[in-house]
């Protein structure tokens, strides 16, 4: 009789173990599918910031890129360079926005290929050369 009750003591503490993992996993598991990414339906609904960038010559040595940003006060705006217009671009300047979402980078003196990013949106890619593309 002893024997029995021994063996089916640790039977159900057994089976409370198997339990009590198998609860534990699948609360592990839980918060990791909660953070996938949202549907691309929710996804097309958040808004992107849109933004525009203009060349202008500033005197023979040097020009000045400046833009806006719809809808991005006081954020950070990112000029990015490449030398090819499909090579990989990479951060070059920051500059802060205004309140109205305007920026502007000055002193810019290589040629190549540029683009902003302010938040989400990404300006156009524009080429700069001093004489003639």
């Amino acid at each position: 009789m002893r024997l029995v009750s021994r063996f089916a003591s640790r039977f159900v503490a057994a089976i409370v173990a198997l339990v009590l993992a198998a609860a534990m996993t699948q609360g592990l598991v839980s918060p990791a599918s909660a953070a996938q990414p949202a549907a691309p339906a929710a996804a097309a609904a958040q808004a992107k910031t849109k933004v525009s960038l203009k060349f202008a010559a500033n005197g023979a040595k040097s020009f000045r890129l400046y833009g806006k940003a719809s809808g991005a006060k006081n954020k950070k705006a990112i000029l990015l360079r490449a030398t090819s217009k499909k090579g990989k671009y990479r951060s070059f300047k920051t500059t802060k926005t205004n309140k109205q979402g305007k920026f502007s980078f000055g002193g810019l003196k290589k040629e190549g290929y540029y683009a902003v990013r302010v938040g989400n949106g990404v300006s156009k890619v524009i080429q700069v050369c001093k004489g003639g593309c």
